[in-house]
């Protein structure tokens, strides 16, 4: 809308003049968007904090694939640079923190419950993601004991007798 005064034009934005501007700027920064990198460890110990880190330009958001297919929204970061967790529920489990290369994802005493796919993709265009699948790290056997009690337990039944002197 123009409106003169002094016989001079002023340009004056409604709300949805606003909006749309707004929109507008996201669209063409999220544009920017052509790569998506996630990196963490691969097998964390059980009870361990796990810290994933995303690389992408724009806003993302993560997911986690667990193993009996279930998917999970955990949350996102705007290019506002506004991260949050889509549920209050996640509090404590998760937390999303906003860095100069995207974002990182904290998983906080991951147990079994929380091994799976993790994934983080940009929040305008899912085609534009990377995965990561995080295995529970598998408990080493000790087979020191395990041998040192076969072979007592073989020891004691397999004991040698021995030919009675006076016998013979």
């Amino acid at each position: 809308m123009n409106k003169k005064r002094n016989g001079k034009s002023n340009v004056v934005l409604d709300i949805t003049d606003w909006f749309m501007w707004i929109v507008c700027v996201i669209i063409f920064y999220e544009a920017g968007v052509s790569a998506i990198q996630i990196d963490g460890p691969l097998e964390p110990p059980d009870g361990s904090n796990v810290t994933l880190t995303c690389i992408a330009k724009g806003s993302l958001r993560f997911t986690f694939l667990n193993s009996d297919n279930v998917q999970t929204a955990i949350g996102e970061c705007t290019v506002f640079d506004d991260c949050y967790l889509y549920s209050s529920a996640l509090t404590g489990q998760y937390e999303i923190t906003k860095t100069d290369e995207g974002a990182t994802l904290t998983i906080f005493n991951i147990d079994r419950y929380r091994f799976g796919i993790y994934s983080c993709s940009a929040l305008f265009n899912s085609s534009l993601s990377d995965s990561i699948h995080i295995q529970q790290k598998p408990e080493s056997m000790d087979f020191t004991n395990t041998c040192t009690a076969f072979r007592m337990r073989h020891a004691l039944s397999f004991t040698e007798k021995r030919p009675d002197k006076n016998k013979y």
